[in-house]
C-alpha cells in the first residue's frame, strides 16, 4: 500500500543484558538501519509488571 509499516514487539523479559547487545536487539537495530524509509519499531518496556523489579512513584498534584 505504500505507507509506512509499525511493528509493536511486546516481549517482557528480566533475561538478558538489556543493554542493545543482545542478538535480537543487534538484528533490529541492523534491520531498522537498511530500512529507515520504511519501518518503525516500538518495543514495551515489559510484560513482567506483576515481578518485584520495577520502581513505583505515585504523583501527586504539588509534583513538579
Amino acid at each position: 500500500m505504500g505507507k509506512p509499516c509499525v511493528i509493536n514487539m511486546s516481549f517482557g523479559t528480566l533475561v538478558g543484558s538489556h543493554d542493545g547487545t543482545g542478538l535480537s536487539d543487534r538484528f533490529f537495530t541492523s534491520y531498522i538501519s537498511e530500512n529507515t524509509d520504511s519501518i518503525a519499531l516500538v518495543a514495551s518496556a515489559g510484560n513482567s509488571g506483576d515481578e518485584n523489579a520495577h520502581i513505583e512513584k505515585h504523583f501527586s498534584t504539588t509534583d513538579t
